[in-house]
C-alpha cells in the first residue's frame, strides 16, 4: 500500500460475481480513463495474454534472484 501510495496508484473494489462481470468492469474503467485522455492497457482477469503472463514471468524471476541472495 506504501508504495500505491507514492505511486498515487487508483485501487478500485468491484462486485462482480464472475469472469464476465469482471472484464465488462474492466472495459467500463478503460472508456472512462480513455475519456479523461489516458491510454489505458487492459491485461485480462488473470494475466491471461503474452504481455500478462510475461508479468508473471518478470515476478517469478525477481523472486528467485531475492531468494538465492
Amino acid at each position: 500500500m506504501f508504495i500505491n501510495d507514492i505511486l498515487d496508484v487508483e485501487i478500485r473494489y468491484i462486485d462482480a460475481k464472475n469472469q464476465k462481470e469482471m472484464n465488462k468492469e474492466l472495459e467500463m474503467v478503460a472508456i472512462e480513463l480513455k475519456e479523461k485522455g489516458k491510454n489505458p492497457y487492459v491485461i485480462p482477469v488473470g494475466g491471461s495474454n503474452g504481455l500478462g503472463s510475461m508479468g508473471y514471468l518478470d515476478a517469478y524471476q525477481e523472486l528467485e534472484v531475492q531468494r538465492k541472495e
